[in-house]
């Protein structure tokens, strides 16, 4: 059976519009990129191991662009951030975590909230990661996190945007948070 993309993935024992208000954004500018430093960082230590960390790699783009006062006062207006790694990738453990909010299941210290501050920072945040199946191929799974109203009217904050094999791609994960909300 060929599945249709994209696809909500709706929330069951939850109501997102209330968890969203319930997990405050964050006071930090710049906890949204902790969190997906964090990520990257548990997905390089997943694939290599903590004796071979050195092989792991992240990549952090920071986008800004200028206003009008940008010259003089040295404020410029952040457009949006990439976070590379060459880590695990989002497989289906790793996406079944992602889609049960409040999962503290993986090995670091986290509380299953972080893609909260993604969706409370962005209007959109898009992942794109590949990973390897059992039988040593590549998929390429590609999310879109929101809390606009075309995501929360179906009782979701994530959607799946495609799956397909991925013959000679690299594993890993690139996270785009796009579009800022203002504070």
């Amino acid at each position: 059976m060929t599945q249709e993309y994209p696809q909500f993935e709706r929330a069951t024992g939850i109501y997102y519009k209330n968890e969203v208000k319930t997990i405050k954004k964050s006071g930090s500018a710049f906890q949204f990129l902790y969190e997906a430093f964090m990520n990257a960082w548990e997905a390089i230590v997943e694939r290599f191991t903590p004796e071979h960390i050195n092989l792991g790699s992240i990549r952090i783009n920071l986008y800004r662009s200028d206003n009008l006062a940008s010259q003089s006062n040295g404020i410029y207006d952040f457009v949006k951030f990439e976070i590379v790694d060459n880590g695990i990738g989002i497989n289906d453990v790793n996406y079944s975590r992602l889609l049960n909010l409040r999962d503290d299941s993986k090995k670091m210290s986290n509380k299953g909230t972080g893609r909260i501050q993604y969706i409370h920072f962005f209007d959109h945040t898009y992942i794109d990661s590949v990973y390897q199946n059992d039988d040593k191929t590549h998929t390429r799974r590609r999310i879109t996190l929101s809390k606009n109203d075309a995501f929360l009217s179906k009782n979701a904050i994530i959607r799946l945007d495609g799956l397909e094999i991925c013959g000679d791609c690299e594993l890993g994960t690139t996270v785009t948070g796009k579009e800022q909300k203002h504070r």
